[in-house]
């Protein structure tokens, strides 16, 4: 299916960006590491979802399905603790991705 890439006019096949601008666009985001995805994220990751039993505690779009990610109860942007367990809760994808959207 062909569709016009998000950030420029140009038609694309491959997702929502033209090669081109998808290269910019990861390079603008920086790395993992530099976005605070570092070793003790990823340490403190995998203690929320085993405390969690790795079921999602946020239960927007489902009803305690696996989760695979951990989402900030108040987010980092409204001063929330970013790597502290209270602050962190399991969460599958569909609700965290539907949390971050709102």
């Amino acid at each position: 299916m062909s569709r016009r890439c998000i950030d420029c006019p140009n038609i694309t096949t491959t997702g929502r960006r033209c090669p081109t601008c998808a290269t910019a666009h990861h390079r603008r985001r920086g790395t993992r590491e530099e976005r605070g995805y570092d070793t003790e994220w990823r340490r403190t990751r995998l203690v929320v979802l085993a405390r969690d039993r790795g079921i999602c505690q946020v239960r927007l779009k489902c009803d305690g399905a696996p989760a695979t990610t951990v989402d900030h109860i108040v987010a980092l942007a409204n001063g929330g603790a970013r790597l502290d367990p209270t602050n962190l809760r399991a969460a599958c994808q569909a609700c965290n991705s539907a949390k971050g959207a709102r």
